[in-house]
């Protein structure tokens, strides 16, 4: 991996996510020396050392924040409370070292194993680079909200496909990808790379274009007009409807 890789994201879109899987998603970020946080609250404003019993109730009543305040860093979230929010967030800032970088995919597969994302990623985020602007596309933009208004934007360096995107777009048509593996939940993970977590920028980039190449012409992936800057769907883009009601 190249030096200047600046933050690391990792999203898993999860519309309509049970609450009884909130123990697991905890369970599996406790169990990775690198994914488990030192401060828990329902309060974003309130940094408090992680407790189980509250991080889980938190949750379980909609909202909890994440933070992990020693090496590798990261700050977060994890929702229940809508569809259109439901699923996990954690930005690391700076990106973990590379010796914790498969750590961080690991323990991710591990948490979209529990949690079915209709969409999740892990994304390499170069910032500091003159060519990143298309690689960088969407990633910070994507919610439940968006991908069901207009589809997805981008892929990166690990996403997963859930069941929904996997019959629009069809399961030989993603299996096709060189590094893509089904998963038992029916969801299919795509990585760019063979390890992506080890890679380097144009390595990635080069492996991005060439599956965003066969996406664009599916006709499925959101497109962008303006300015002012507006997220257009594709023309076979067709909304899975997920309602915007809240839990309670």
């Amino acid at each position: 991996m190249t030096e200047n890789t600046d933050k690391l994201f990792v999203k898993l879109i999860a519309p309509n996510l049970p609450i009884e899987t909130v123990p697991r998603i905890l369970d599996g970020l406790e169990a990775n020396p690198v994914l488990d946080a030192t401060h828990a609250s329902g309060d974003e404003r309130k940094r408090v050392p992680y407790v189980r019993a509250t991080a889980e109730e938190a949750a379980r009543n909609g909202f909890v924040s994440l933070w992990r305040t020693k090496a590798p860093k990261y700050g977060g979230w994890l929702s229940t409370k809508s569809s259109t929010t439901d699923g996990l967030t954690l930005e690391f800032n700076p990106a973990p070292s590379p010796p914790a970088l498969a750590a961080v995919f690991d323990g991710a597969a591990r948490l979209a194993d529990v949690m079915r994302p209709e969409f999740g990623f892990v994304h390499l985020c170069y910032v500091r680079d003159p060519d990143a602007v298309a690689y960088n596309r969407g990633f910070a933009s994507m919610t439940g909200r968006v991908l069901d208004r207009v589809g997805i934007a981008n892929v990166h360096a690990r996403n997963w496909f859930g069941p929904y995107l996997v019959k629009l777009l069809g399961r030989d048509f993603l299996l096709a990808f060189p590094y893509a593996r089904e998963k038992s939940w029916g969801g299919i993970q795509v990585d760019l790379v063979a390890e992506p977590w080890s890679s380097d920028f144009e390595t990635l980039r080069v492996g991005q274009e060439e599956v965003m190449k066969r996406l664009n012409a599916t006709g499925t992936v959101c497109a962008t007009e303006g300015p002012p800057v507006l997220w257009k769907p594709g023309p076979n883009w067709i909304s899975p409807g997920w309602s915007p009601a809240k839990r309670r």
